[in-house]
């Protein structure tokens, strides 16, 4: 088992978030984790990687249960850009994990030269755009070579080109039996990595795979806020 979530109980500020929520992930590849936001979706990312300690319930990582030591080493988590430092070069980040996970200067040139960050590495991350953040993010986590990723809203404001790059670096991975859960409100761009869902719907995680029904099941979710909006005319609130 890659990732095993048992009778999961978490709630924050009494409200209840998952309850006895259940997700196994058995075979490595892309799965998706899609749910509107402010339902979840960073909460039970962090809580698989150990930032997050449930209620009650297991969690378990490659078999093992998790916040074990072994495991950041296995386990790469992928937040927003805020855990970048602005005023440090992305030398300087690479130079940290490079040096904690004793990657070759190889390895980390072969990376850099995929993601298209080779020319900007003495530029300080405060000047970067959002798409070299998030190729810088990508680039931090894959020279841990972990075996299982978890990314929050990787895709959210990014350049075509930058969203090329990083489908064909997830494709890439999962082809070597990397497991990725990649958390979105977004099941049209998901779906050109993925058919392997899970919703997050009144506080349980559902597996679904995609189908025409699953897209119309996802327009329906956001419908009622869209048919608000139409009876709206926002000049005379």
């Amino acid at each position: 088992m890659i990732i095993d979530l048992d009778h999961l109980n978490f709630s924050y500020h009494q409200k209840m978030i998952f309850k006895d929520a259940q997700l196994q992930i058995n075979t490595p590849g892309i799965y998706g984790l899609i749910a509107p936001n402010g339902t979840g979706k960073t909460t039970l990312l962090q809580l698989i990687a150990g930032l997050l300690k449930p209620q009650s319930g297991t969690i378990d990582i490659l078999a093992q249960p998790a916040l074990k030591q072994w495991q950041l080493a296995k386990l790469a988590f992928l937040q927003d850009n805020s855990v970048l430092y602005p005023y440090l070069t992305e030398r300087d980040h690479l130079r940290y994990v490079q040096q904690n996970y004793q990657t070759s200067d190889q390895y980390l040139a072969r990376l850099l030269d995929i993601v298209e960050l080779t020319d900007f590495v003495d530029r300080k991350v405060k000047t970067y755009s959002l798409g070299q953040k998030q190729r810088l993010l990508i680039t931090l986590a894959l020279l841990m070579k972990p075996q299982v990723m978890l990314l929050d809203e990787p895709f959210n404001g990014l350049d075509p080109d930058t969203l090329f790059i990083l489908r064909d670096i997830f494709a890439n991975l999962a082809a070597h039996q990397v497991t990725m859960l990649i958390s979105s409100h977004n099941l049209l761009e998901l779906n050109k990595l993925t058919s392997q869902f899970f919703f997050i719907e009144q506080q349980q995680i559902v597996a679904k795979t995609a189908t025409a029904e699953l897209e119309q099941e996802y327009q329906r979710l956001y419908s009622q806020k869209r048919q608000h909006l139409q009876q709206v005319n926002l000049y005379e609130l």
